[in-house]
């Protein structure tokens, strides 16, 4: 009987010590999890706080770090996020890609929030200019499914294409970024083939674009946003509305005037830390001249000297860039805005005039 009763006893005192063992591994584990998720905490924090403050090698080093101790993968995903807006902002080629392809495993992840989700959908369809200068990266972008998919059935139009992931965007998460984005593209699609305020599809078409900016100005007063929240995005806003306004009267020049004003301000607050915005608000002063031009005749002139000059202070800053950016200007159809204004716009100001002459714009 005692060697029963001794044998009991060894296996009560070794299920205790394992359920001990079980206890302390659980501990362990929990304190772990506690330590990572604190230590995450931190990291985003500083990673969000740098990127906010343009300082965007602190902000890489702080969200690469925070990836490592991310509790879940959707933490993972957003530590990943910031890694890829500071590489996106830095404005460089070979970070952009790296860039491209973190936002696409952000979007590929079913653990990433909606609301992250469409921000990288929101940040890759800002790559798009229909100047075609980032025409490399475009490509990469609609590679493989389902970017390759919205470029097919856009029958390889990239501007349609760029449409869809805006799209794609708004139905993941409303935001007023994502509706001031698909106005800018809806308007882009009158745009490029010319005004003519007797279209009634054109027509239709600036109907449609006044009142997705009116749902993101109403999303915007409500306080929904993405992480993708940038200044061009007022930018594209102003774009919209200066299209549209051609169609309809209730969209009247001050509105239009007012969004412009706003969107430069933002722009030339941003661009002084952000690279790659430097050469986009440049040429913001073109546009918003040549919208000037031809919504007022003879109204603005003023405004529009001033415009042009600070458009011209920057061209030694892109000798290569700005030329190309302008010159691609000469493919769009004639009756598109921007196209008209050119000679009416170097005929207001001479020393305009001047530069098409040095970067061969008639020949």
């Amino acid at each position: 009987m005692s060697g029963v009763y001794n044998g009991k006893r060894i296996i009560y005192a070794s299920a205790i010590i394992v359920a001990v063992a079980l206890v302390i591994a659980a501990g362990i584990l929990l304190y772990v999890r506690y330590e990572h998720r604190i230590r995450f905490n931190h990291l985003i924090l500083q990673a969000e706080s740098s990127y906010h403050e343009y300082n965007y090698d602190t902000a890489i080093t702080a969200a690469s770090d925070a990836i490592s101790f991310a509790p879940t993968r959707a933490d993972a995903d957003l530590a990943k996020y910031y890694v890829a807006a500071s590489l996106y902002n830095r404005g460089n080629s070979k970070d952009t890609v790296t860039s491209i392809t973190l936002l696409k495993s952000i979007i590929a992840d079913p653990a990433a929030s909606a609301q992250l989700k469409s921000s990288a959908y929101i940040r890759l369809g800002l790559l798009y200019s229909p100047s075609g200068v980032n025409s490399s990266l475009n490509k990469l972008v609609f590679s493989g499914p389902p970017y390759s998919d919205y470029l097919a059935s856009a029958k390889g139009n990239m501007g349609k294409a760029t449409l869809s992931l805006y799209e794609k965007a708004n139905e993941l998460y409303p935001s007023a970024a994502a509706n001031y984005a698909i106005a800018a593209s809806q308007a882009m699609g009158i745009y490029t083939q010319g005004i003519n305020v007797k279209d009634p599809t054109q027509l239709q078409v600036a109907q449609a674009v006044q009142r997705t900016v009116a749902n993101g100005d109403a999303l915007l007063a409500a306080g929904s946003s993405t992480l993708a929240q940038l200044p061009q995005l007022y930018m594209l806003r102003s774009f919209a509305l200066s299209t549209a306004s051609y169609y309809v009267p209730e969209i009247s020049p001050q509105i239009v005037d007012s969004s412009y004003e706003h969107a430069l301000s933002l722009m030339n607050a941003a661009s002084t830390s952000i690279s790659y915005l430097k050469l986009t608000t440049v040429m913001l002063n073109l546009t918003y001249a040549a919208s000037l031009v031809e919504r007022e005749p003879g109204a603005q002139n003023t405004k529009i000297s001033s415009l042009l000059s600070d458009f011209l202070n920057e061209t030694n800053a892109f000798p290569t860039l700005l030329p190309q950016n302008v010159l691609a200007i000469r493919a769009y159809k004639p009756g598109t805005p921007i196209l008209d204004a050119i000679p009416k716009l170097a005929k207001l100001y001479p020393p305009f005039a001047a530069y098409l002459v040095q970067i061969g714009w008639n020949k």
